[in-house]
């Protein structure tokens, strides 16, 4: 496999491991992705959404975790 190849592979498989323990909320009323982390997913449905990532973008919101 070419180093280009590999190289691209090794970020996408770091990307995963970034997201792994996230889940991904849009809210249509604010029009942003949100991710919640696992340990506070039931917190994400009781407190203010100020308080998780979000993004009008999923991709820039993994860029951001």
């Amino acid at each position: 496999m070419e180093k280009k190849k590999q190289k691209e592979l090794l970020i996408e498989l770091m990307n995963m491991e970034k997201i792994w323990n996230y889940v991904f909320h849009w809210n249509e009323y604010t029009q942003k992705w949100y991710a919640v982390h696992r340990d506070r997913y039931l917190e994400y449905w009781n407190a203010d959404k100020e308080n998780f990532p979000s993004d009008e973008n999923l991709n820039n919101l993994i860029d951001k975790l």
